[in-house]
């Protein structure tokens, strides 16, 4: 038990929440695309509003419910909200 005790220790010392871990990648994400990805006609600023627009709208896309959510759950919730 002591061996697990410290392991834990360690854990919760150095590693951090899984909700920091989305952030983090999260920010990271925006950050890789606006490098990478962008348009030559559309000014920086112009562009991480799309980027935030796409990422909200992932969001909040009811095919994405079906992966978190059991059929059941999921097909009430599209029926709640009018969606064949």
């Amino acid at each position: 038990m002591n061996i697990i005790g410290s392991i834990e220790t360690i854990f919760r010392k150095y590693v951090p929440s899984p909700f920091t871990i989305a952030i983090l990648l999260t920010i990271t994400t925006i950050f890789l695309a606006l490098i990478f990805t962008v348009p030559e006609e559309i000014s920086s600023v112009d562009y991480l509003i799309d980027i935030l627009t796409f990422w909200e709208k992932g969001i909040w896309s009811t095919s994405l419910l079906g992966i978190c959510l059991p059929n059941d759950a999921y097909f009430s919730i599209r029926s709640c909200f009018g969606i064949k």
